[in-house]
């Protein structure tokens, strides 16, 4: 018999089960973003800031990064979108940090001059004290801007997957 809320008595000893997994909430789990531009030196690998957070479950984003609390490690999804201007001929490279090395890396070479979007997502391995940061480069001649604004343009989230 179900009582409605995950368990199940078998039989009449009164014996519960509790479904695995019930009760999952997948945090640490954070999501912030860029309130305004922020400029990248040509050919500087840059540490994108984030301003605002929309929520941090357990104050584990600080100083542009997000720390892995202790006693939370396991694997987690981590995704940036980040919106630049861009020049035909120029290369970006978008980079998620794990303890202050490149991790993963997303390349893209612009062909035409406009506005861009750049996205990365990865699951990452993380145990306690780890920490994931996002940095962009570019070679377009001269400084490029990232955009920024309260609809939330640019910005960086992740959650604990298991």
């Amino acid at each position: 018999v179900s009582d409605g809320s995950g368990n199940v008595t078998i039989g009449s000893s009164g014996k519960t089960i509790t479904a695995v997994g019930s009760g999952l909430a997948n945090t640490p789990a954070f999501s912030v973003f860029k309130s305004s531009a922020q400029s990248i030196p040509n050919t500087t690998i840059t540490k994108i800031t984030f301003d605002t957070e929309d929520f941090d479950t357990d104050s584990a984003f600080a100083s542009n990064k997000f720390t892995v609390p202790a006693g939370k490690a396991g694997k987690y999804l981590f995704y940036t979108k980040l919106q630049s201007d861009s020049t035909s001929g120029e290369t970006v490279n978008i980079y998620f940090y794990k303890n202050g090395s490149s991790f993963v890396k997303q390349r893209q070479s612009i062909h035409a001059s406009n506005r861009r979007t750049f996205q990365v997502t990865a699951i990452l391995n993380l145990a306690a004290t780890d920490y994931v940061e996002v940095f962009k480069d570019q070679d377009g001649g001269s400084a490029r801007n990232i955009d920024g604004d309260a609809n939330r343009i640019s910005y960086f989230l992740g959650y604990k997957l298991t």
